[in-house]
C-alpha cells in the first residue's frame, strides 16, 4: 500500500491507497487538512502490532514524527526508510484520474486521547464463495506478522512458520501489495517455498490452490494458468466432485445460493447484454452471442482470471446446470437446487395467493347473497328513514343556551380580551345559525317538500353543524388538557417519591383526574354535545329525503339481482350501494369527534343494512370477474381490470378481518391507522384513512395514501423489472366502513421506537441490534426510499426487520414522504430553522449517536445491478396508470405532476452515483453512497429566493 500525509491549516491526515489517489480522494484530504500537497510519501504495512511507514528520509519525516507523537495515542508506529527494491515510485501526490482504482483506506490523525484508526473496507472476490457465493475480502490484503513464529491461520489451523494470510511463508518485511521477494510465484506474484498453501495447511507438492486443496500438475493458480476440464470451481481449478464450497464443505451441487436467499456477487456488478453480439465483459473477456451472467450454459472462453475453462462456468466460476436462480433469492427449494427468481413470476405468485384467500371468503359470501329473505329484509330496511329528531325541540335548543345563561358563562370564561371578543363573535353566529335552521326546517316541513326547501334546510344544518363544533371542540380540548396534566402530575410525583424512597399519596391526584374526565364527559353530554348530536342527526334525514330516487334505484336493484345474478347487475347494486352507504359516513365522523357519544340505533341499523347490501354485491361480482379472467399474469387488455380485482380481494380481507377480528388504533403517529388482526390476533392490515391523514410534510388530504398506494406499484414494477424484491408491503386503495384510505399489508417483525421516544435505558441495547443489521440490509432500506424520491424520512421507526443476525430481512414501509411537490421539499430542506440541509438518513447511525456498523460494509453488487437496471421510463408510466387509476376516489389530485417526476429524479440521481462506481476497483460502502447523495440533492433541489 501506498501513503502519503497531508498536512494543512485544518489538521493532518494520513491517505493510503493501493495506488495514485483520485481527484475524490484528493478533495476528501482539502476538506480535511486545508491541503492537496502531501509532505511524505512512501509505503505502508503491518509488522506484527506495528503500522510501518517506510519513506525516503527528508526533511518532513521529522515533523510528521512530530505531528504524530503529539496527535496519536494508542497505536504503535513506525517511520522506517526505504531500501533496495522497495525505493520505487511512492508517488501519491493528487495525480490520479477519474477511472483509476480508488483507495478508501485513510485514517486520521485525531485529537489527543483518540485512536488514529484506518478504514478498511471488503470487495468480492471472484470465486471465493461464502455458503455457496463469494467470499468477502478485507481491502487492502491483511498485513501479516513476522516473527518467525508458528500462528494460527484463517481456518484455526496452525502452520508453519511465518504465513500469512494466504498461508505462505515469506521472509521478512514483505511487501504486501506484489513486491517481489524470494523465491517461487504464489497466487498474489510473490516468490515463496513451495508446500503451504493460503489456508495455512501443510500439504505436499505440487503447490496446493489457494483454497487449500490438492489438485493434480499442471499446478494451477488463480492468477492466468491453464487447468483442464472438466468442473471448474470458483477459481478455475480442477476439483473432483461433489463440489466443495470454499468453506470446506462438501455439498451437493450446484452450489445453491446463500442460506436461501441472496448471494454476494463480484465487484463491479456484471453488466448484461441480451443483443446477441458478442461483448467484451467487465474482467475484459470475450463471450460468444447471447450469454448471459446468470449461470447458462456458454461455450469455453476464458474466465475473470484469464484461464480457460469448459462450458457452463456462471458469473461465480462454479459449474452449474442452466438457468440457475439468476439472483440467488426467494426462488423454490428442490434438493438443494434453487429455481430461477423470476420478478413477473413472484408478484404473479403473490396475486393468485391473495386472490385464493379473498374467493374463499367471497363464496361464502356469495352463497346466500340476494336471497329472497335478504332482499325483502333489505328492502324494508331502504324504504325506512330514521327519524331521530324532534325538529321543532332543535329550533329552540340555541335559544336555551341564552335562557340558561350559559352564552354567558362561556363569553366570561375568556382569558384575554381579544378571546373575549371571538367567544362574543361565535355566540352571534351560533343564533344565527339557529335561527336559519329554524326557518329553513318550518319551509320543509309540510306536505309537498320541493328539492330547492330541502337544499336550503341541509345548508342551514351543515352551517349550524360547523358553529356549534367550534365551541365544542374548544371545550373538549380543554378539559382533555386538563385531563394529561393531572396524569402527567401524578406520574411525575410517583417517580419523585420513588427515587426518594417515601409513600406515595395518590389520593389528591386521582381526583383531580376524575374531575377532568367528568368534565370531558359533560362537555360531550351535556347541552353543546347535545345540540351538535342533534344537528348532525338532523342533516342526515334530510339528506336520506333528498336522495330518495337513489334509494328507490337500489331498492329496484337488489330486487333484479334475486332473479339474475349477472356481472351488469351486479354492478349496478355494488355501484348504487357505494352512493348510499357513503351518505352515513360524515355523520360517522362527526361521531368520532364526541368521545363517548354514540350514535342512535336506528341510524346504525340503516348503515348496516346499506353495508351487507354492498358487501353482498362486492362478493358476488368478485367471484364471477375472477372466474372470467383466470388467474394471473393476464395479458394487456385484462390487465386493468385484474388490478381492480386484485384491491377488491384485498378489501373483501380486510372487511373479514373488520367483521370478525381485532381492531385498534395505535397511540402515537400524526393520522389515523386502523390495525385489523385476525383471531390468532396476527396483523393482517393497516388501514390509513385519507381523510384522517396530518401530514408532517404538508400534503392535502389524502397525499399520502395515494403514495402508499404508488410506491407499492412502483417497487412491483422493479421486482418484475430486475427480479430484486425491496420488501416494500403491499398497499392499495380501499374503502373500509365508508372511507377510503391505504389498506396496507400487515408484517410480523421488530419495530424500534423513534428516537425521540426511546428510553435511556434501551439506548445500549438499541445501538447493539442496530449494529446487527447486515449492510445489504439498510442499502436495500435506504433505496428503496432513495427510488421512490424519499430521501427525507429514511428513519429506524419506518422498518420492521424480520429475523435475526446475519438472517434478518429488512422491509421498509410508510411512503408518506415519497414522491413529494416541490414547496414540500423547500420545506424540509430549508424551512423549520434547520440550519444546514442534510438527506434524512437516520438509518446511518445508532442510537448512540455513532456511524452504524453495517453503513460502512461495502455495496452489495446484486441491489447495485439492480438498481441500475431499473427503466425509469417505465416507470413513469406506472406511476401515471396508477394515479389516473384511483381518479373516481379524488386522490389522483393529492399527487402532481411535479410530485411525480421529483422521485423519478431522486431515482436517476442515485442511478449516476452507482454508475460512476462501476470501475473501481472495490465497492464503496453506503456511507459512501449517501455522501454523494447529499451532494446531488441539492444540487436537484436547490434554495429558492
Amino acid at each position: 500500500m501506498k501513503f502519503g500525509v497531508y498536512k494543512g491549516p485544518k489538521g493532518v491526515q494520513v491517505l493510503i491507497t493501493p495506488a495514485a489517489p483520485t481527484p475524490l480522494l484528493i478533495k476528501d484530504m482539502i476538506t480535511s487538512t486545508g491541503s492537496d500537497k502531501s509532505i511524505l510519501n512512501g509505503k505502508c504495512f503491518k509488522e506484527e502490532s506495528k503500522i510501518i511507514f517506510a519513506s525516503k528520509a527528508g526533511e518532513n519525516a521529522v515533523q510528521v514524527t512530530a505531528a504524530m507523537k503529539a496527535h496519536a495515542t494508542g497505536i504503535a508506529y513506525e517511520l522506517r526508510p526505504l531500501v533496495g527494491d522497495d525505493e520505487e515510485s511512492t508517488d501519491t501526490t493528487h495525480t490520479g484520474q477519474e477511472g483509476q482504482p480508488q483507495g478508501q483506506v485513510h485514517g486520521q490523525v485525531g485529537q489527543t486521547g483518540q485512536q488514529n484508526t484506518t478504514t478498511t473496507q471488503t470487495t468480492n472476490r471472484p470465486g471465493i464463495g461464502q455458503q455457496g457465493g463469494t467470499q468477502n475480502r478485507p481491502w487492502p490484503p491483511t498485513p501479516q506478522p513476522r516473527t518467525g513464529q508458528p500462528i494460527p491461520n484463517t481456518q484455526g489451523r496452525t502452520g508453519q512458520p511465518n504465513p500469512n494470510t494466504q498461508g505462505r511463508t515469506v521472509p521478512p518485511t514483505p511487501n504486501p501489495q506484489g513486491r517481489t521477494v524470494p523465491p517461487t510465484p504464489n497466487p498474489q506474484g510473490r516468490t515463496v517455498p513451495p508446500t503451504p498453501n493460503p489456508q495455512g495447511r501443510t500439504v505436499p507438492p505440487p503447490n496446493p490452490n489457494p483454497q487449500g486443496r490438492t489438485v493434480p500438475p499442471p499446478n494451477p493458480n488463480p492468477q492466468g494458468r491453464t487447468v483442464p476440464p472438466p468442473n471448474p470451481n470458483p477459481q478455475g481449478r480442477t476439483v473432483p466432485p461433489p463440489n466443495p464450497n470454499p468453506q470446506g464443505r462438501t455439498v451437493p451441487p450446484p452450489n445453491p445460493g446463500q442460506q436461501g436467499g441472496t448471494q454476494n456477487r463480484p465487484w463491479p456488478p456484471t453488466p448484461q447484454n441480451r443483443t446477441g453480439q458478442p461483448i467484451p465483459n467487465t474482467q475484459g473477456r470475450t463471450v460468444p452471442p447471447n450469454p448471459n451472467t446468470q449461470g447458462r450454459t456458454v461455450p469455453p472462453t476464458p474466465n475473470t482470471q484469464g484461464r480457460t475453462v469448459p462450458p457452463n462456468p456462471n458469473p461465480q466460476g462454479r459449474g452449474v446446470p442452466p438457468n440457475p436462480n439468476p439472483q440467488g433469492q426467494g426462488g423454490q427449494q428442490n434438493g438443494g437446487q434453487r429455481q430461477p427468481k423470476d420478478g413477473g413470476q413472484v408478484i404473479s405468485q403473490r396475486a393468485n395467493s391473495s386472490l385464493q384467500k379473498a374467493n374463499n371468503t367471497a363464496r361464502t359470501l356469495a352463497q346466500n347473497a340476494f336471497s329472497p329473505q335478504k332482499v325483502q329484509t333489505a328492502t324494508t330496511q331502504l324504504a325506512t328513514t330514521p327519524v331521530t329528531v324532534d325538529r321543532k325541540v332543535l329550533a329552540k335548543k340555541t335559544s336555551q343556551f341564552k335562557k340558561q345563561g350559559l352564552d354567558k358563562q362561556y363569553i366570561g370564561g375568556a382569558k384575554k380580551p381579544e378571546d373575549k371578543k371571538k367567544r362574543e363573535a361565535q355566540v352571534k353566529a351560533e343564533r344565527k345559525s339557529a335561527a336559519n335552521i329554524a326557518k329553513a326546517m318550518k319551509k320543509a316541513s309540510g306536505k309537498k317538500v320541493t328539492p330547492k326547501q330541502l337544499d336550503a334546510l341541509e345548508l342551514a344544518l351543515q352551517q349550524g353543524v360547523d358553529n356549534y363544533n367550534v365551541r365544542l371542540q374548544e371545550s373538549v380540548k380543554e378539559a382533555k388538557a386538563k385531563l394529561l396534566r393531572a396524569t402527567d402530575d401524578l406520574e411525575l410525583e410517583a417517580d419523585v417519591a420513588k427515587a426518594e424512597g417515601r409513600p406515595f399519596d395518590s389520593s389528591l391526584l386521582d381526583q383531580a383526574i376524575q374531575e377532568a374526565k367528568d368534565q370531558l364527559e359533560n362537555t360531550v353530554s351535556g347541552p353543546e354535545g347535545t345540540r351538535l348530536a342533534e344537528t348532525m342527526d338532523a342533516q342526515l334525514e334530510t339528506q336520506l329525503r333528498k336522495n330518495a330516487k337513489l334509494i328507490a334505484d337500489l331498492t329496484a336493484a337488489v330486487k333484479t339481482a334475486e332473479t339474475d345474478k349477472s356481472e351488469k347487475n351486479l354492478k349496478a347494486v355494488r355501484d348504487l350501494a357505494r352512493q348510499y352507504r357513503k351518505l352515513f359516513s360524515d355523520h360517522a365522523d362527526g361521531y368520532d369527534k364526541l368521545p363517548g357519544r354514540s350514535r342512535p340505533q336506528a341510524i346504525v341499523d340503516q348503515e348496516k343494512a346499506a353495508e351487507e347490501i354492498l358487501q353482498d354485491a362486492e362478493a358476488s361480482l368478485f367471484e364471477k370477474v375472477q372466474t372470467r379472467l383466470g388467474p394471473p399474469p393476464w395479458d394487456a387488455q385484462k390487465q386493468d381490470e385484474g388490478n381492480e380485482l386484485m384491491d377488491r380481494s384485498r378489501e373483501i380481507m380486510a372487511k373479514d378481518v373488520l367483521k370478525n377480528g381485532k381492531v385498534s388504533r395505535p397511540s402515537g403517529g400524526s393520522s389515523e391507522v386502523l390495525v385489523l388482526k385476525n383471531a390468532q390476533d396476527k396483523v393482517q392490515f393497516a388501514f390509513k384513512s385519507a381523510k384522517g391523514e396530518s401530514s408532517m410534510m404538508g400534503l392535502p388530504k389524502g397525499g399520502g395514501a395515494i403514495r402508499e398506494a404508488v410506491t407499492s406499484k412502483v417497487t412491483d414494477a422493479i421486482l418484475q423489472q430486475t427480479g430484486f424484491d425491496f420488501g416494500f408491503p403491499k398497499s392499495t386503495i380501499a374503502t373500509i366502513g365508508g372511507t377510503t384510505g391505504a389498506l396496507v399489508e400487515g408484517i410480523d417483525g421488530k419495530l424500534l421506537p423513534a428516537s425521540n421516544e426511546l428510553a435511556p435505558e434501551d439506548v445500549a441495547t438499541t445501538a447493539v441490534f442496530q449494529d446487527s443489521v447486515p449492510g445489504k440490509q439498510l442499502q436495500k432500506t435506504i433505496f428503496a426510499g432513495l427510488a421512490t424520491g424519499n430521501f427525507l424520512d429514511l428513519k429506524w421507526d419506518n422498518v420492521f426487520f424480520e429475523g435475526d443476525g446475519a438472517q434478518m430481512n429488512a422491509r421498509p414501509f410508510d411512503a408518506g414522504a415519497s414522491f413529494l411537490p416541490n414547496d414540500a421539499i423547500q420545506l424540509q430542506l430549508y424551512g423549520l430553522g434547520r440550519g444546514t440541509p442534510k438527506v434524512g438518513a437516520d438509518l446511518l447511525t445508532n442510537a448512540e449517536g455513532k456511524p452504524t456498523k453495517g453503513a460502512s460494509e461495502p455495496m452489495d453488487a446484486e441491489l447495485v445491478e439492480a438498481m441500475l437496471k431499473i427503466d425509469t421510463n417505465a416507470l413513469e408510466k406506472v406511476i401515471d396508470d396508477e394515479v389516473q387509476r384511483h381518479a373516481n376516489t379524488g386522490l389522483d389530485k393529492a399527487l402532481d405532476d411535479d410530485s411525480k417526476k421529483n422521485g423519478i429524479k431522486c431515482l436517476a440521481a442515485l442511478q449516476t452515483i452507482l454508475r460512476a462506481h462501476q470501475q473501481d476497483t472495490q465497492p464503496p460502502s453506503l456511507a459512501d453512497i449517501m455522501k454523494e447523495v447529499q451532494i446531488e440533492i441539492l444540487k436537484l433541489f436547490p434554495k429558492k429566493k
